[in-house]
């Protein structure tokens, strides 16, 4: 019996894909947060991947795949992983509330001014 138990844990045991999951979402929340400058839609794809990825984690954990032990982490994985998703609905939503304010027209518009020094409005 303990030959099979030492084939399932030690060094070669099968661990959740936590340092992945983790860069998605952390990339991804950057990417959104940056690109309310022009478009959150990339890092909004990483941040639903990442949240995707941690299902499948705790699925995994969940038919016995994974170890038992590593269910407390998965879990806390995937509620990090939902709270993105929830800041992500709220970055896409202050972009939508932007874009019909008129503000990228605004900014875009000074940006380009400032950047190639006219005077003439950019059209």
């Amino acid at each position: 019996m303990s030959q099979i138990d030492d084939l399932f844990e030690g060094e070669d045991a099968v661990k959740p894909n936590v340092a992945f999951i983790s860069t998605l979402l952390v990339v991804g929340l950057l990417l959104s947060i940056l690109g309310l400058a022009c478009s959150s839609v990339p890092g909004g794809i990483l941040v639903l991947l990442a949240f995707h990825y941690a299902d499948v984690e705790l699925d995994r954990v969940e038919s016995g795949y994974l170890p038992e032990t590593e269910r407390p982490r998965v879990r806390r994985l995937r509620s990090f992983a939902l709270a993105g998703v929830v800041l992500l609905t709220l970055v896409i939503i202050q972009q939508i509330w932007l874009t019909s304010m008129g503000f990228y027209d605004v900014f875009w518009e000074a940006s380009l001014r400032t950047l190639f020094g006219t005077t003439e409005a950019v059209s």
